[in-house]
């Protein structure tokens, strides 16, 4: 209960290939894209088949647990 807790080593990193003012002159803004826009047509049409495939093949389980 009364120990002395471990700290953690120090991380000390001196960069050999590092020129900060190359890197000011080439830093370029940043620029932003919209992810939700429009949905693809391919992405509608592949979504309505995967629904009625579905909806088909629970219609062929009904059929087939009919007596």
């Amino acid at each position: 209960m009364f120990y002395k807790l471990k700290k953690h080593r120090p991380y000390q990193y001196t960069p050999r290939f590092y020129k900060p003012e190359e890197e000011s002159k080439e830093r370029k803004p940043l620029r932003f894209q919209r992810t939700r826009g429009r949905v693809s047509p391919f992405s509608m049409v592949f979504f309505f088949v995967l629904i009625s495939l579905l909806v088909y093949v629970l219609h062929l389980l009904t059929q087939i647990a009919k007596p």
